[in-house]
């Protein structure tokens, strides 16, 4: 894409949201097969014992694909990630997807490399943003970037966390890595 097109070819639109941080639709299959053995590795603990038996649960391997990837179940145990919120299967997903974003990003620190774990620690947005416009040598001569910033959000406005990552001020980070290329 560069080689056509030299100039802008990637453009940032940022603001105060961070975004979705969702479970991968889909595993490469060495990398699931390395997460799953470092979880098997800690019979001891709980959150990993259930976290393995969740991933064989929700994951299934799809041969058809080249390579063979796993793939996110549309639904599993009778709970389905589409469950309205409200419905004891929506609170039920959102704890299962919970435990299993934050072991597969443990385990992904411990056994693959940083450019591959990164996917299983942050949202779309940041993956997106890193491929385009951080990794890249090049990307202050073909990036462009508009930042957005809604004032008093993070001190004032208690109901603002459905807006911004609050807690852990992923977001913030994100966006001071885009001021840095600039």
């Amino acid at each position: 894409c560069r080689r056509v097109s030299p100039r802008c070819n990637f453009f940032v639109l940022a603001g105060d949201r961070y975004g979705s941080s969702l479970l991968p639709a889909s595993l490469d299959k060495n990398e699931c097969m390395a997460i799953r053995a470092k979880l098997g590795e800690d019979e001891v603990n709980q959150e990993h014992v259930e976290a393995l038996l969740l991933m064989q649960n929700w994951y299934q391997l799809d041969d058809n694909q080249a390579p063979s990837r796993f793939v996110l179940l549309p639904s599993a145990e009778g709970i389905s990630p589409s469950a309205g919120p409200g419905t004891p299967q929506h609170g039920e997903w959102r704890r299962i997807e919970e435990l299993l974003f934050n072991c597969l990003s443990k385990a992904s620190d411990e056994v693959l490399a940083e450019f591959r774990a990164h996917k299983y620690k942050v949202s779309l947005f940041e993956q997106e943003v890193t491929l385009g416009a951080l990794w890249p040598e090049d990307a202050g001569e073909h990036v462009g970037c508009i930042v957005r910033s809604m004032g008093n959000l993070r001190v004032v406005n208690i109901r603002a966390g459905v807006v911004v990552d609050l807690v852990q001020r992923r977001g913030d980070c994100v966006i001071d890595d885009i001021k840095e290329v600039r």
